[in-house]
């Protein structure tokens, strides 16, 4: 077991021995016209924050090979943060976060830094931007890292939210996956009508592929999410 296996384990475990007022599950199924061989993809996310503002998180991922859905199934990586809100006044929140994310193989882990910055401009209407730095370290292979720079607006209606992710993604030395830059455009809404507590959610998205092969993201597909999640 790897020490990213274990620190999750852990977290778990801590997240589990809380109080459960804070805690939420967020179940997700993706298709990615862009996934190549596996365009079907799953994770399921567990999170808890406590009163002083700091959270917690583990999030196990896989994926499916094309024609064996649910049937061939394998490792999409785990990830595991950590994060704090600390308040600045009534409507303002800031946001300093980390996670390690695992690679599917265990070969690398990609350590995540961000800060965000959360804006509640009306009772029904936020925002939030946040910039992340990627580094990924790979032990038997090649080191990249990149800056990222997400812009995420939400609106509540009487029977669930919707909103809307911009994503600007640029490389820094040493190469990330297969593009200089990146960049998404990512729809989402959700329903809370059920008195149950589930919340069902579908998010569609355009992203940026390497459709011929050339080393450039200059294509565009289609990424459909669907999914459900409950607060405890």
């Amino acid at each position: 077991m790897n020490k990213l296996s274990k620190v999750s384990i852990a977290v778990a475990t801590m997240i589990a021995a809380t109080a459960v007022s804070a805690t939420s599950i967020n179940l997700r199924h993706e298709y990615n016209t862009t996934g190549g061989d596996y365009k079907n993809r799953d994770r399921i996310t567990v999170a808890h924050r406590f009163d002083n503002g700091i959270g917690f998180s583990v999030e196990a991922k896989w994926k499916h090979k094309d024609g064996g859905f649910l049937t061939d199934m394998v490792s999409n990586g785990h990830e595991v943060g950590m994060s704090y809100n600390y308040k600045i006044g009534e409507s303002f929140t800031l946001q300093p976060a980390y996670a390690a994310d695992s690679s599917a193989d265990g070969t690398a882990v990609t350590h995540k830094y961000n800060l965000r910055g959360i804006q509640q401009i009306t009772d029904n209407w936020d925002a939030s931007l946040r910039y992340r730095y990627g580094d990924k370290r790979a032990p038997e292979g090649d080191n990249s890292n990149y800056h990222q720079l997400n812009f995420v607006t939400s609106y509540k209606l009487g029977w669930g939210k919707v909103g809307m992710d911009l994503e600007y993604k640029d490389l820094e030395e040493g190469g990330y996956k297969d593009k200089a830059s990146d960049h998404l455009v990512n729809f989402f809404g959700e329903y809370n009508g059920f008195e149950s507590g589930w919340i069902p959610f579908a998010e569609v998205g355009v992203v940026t592929w390497d459709k011929n092969n050339d080393g450039t993201k200059e294509t565009h597909g289609m990424r459909y999410r669907v999914g459900v999640k409950y607060n405890f």
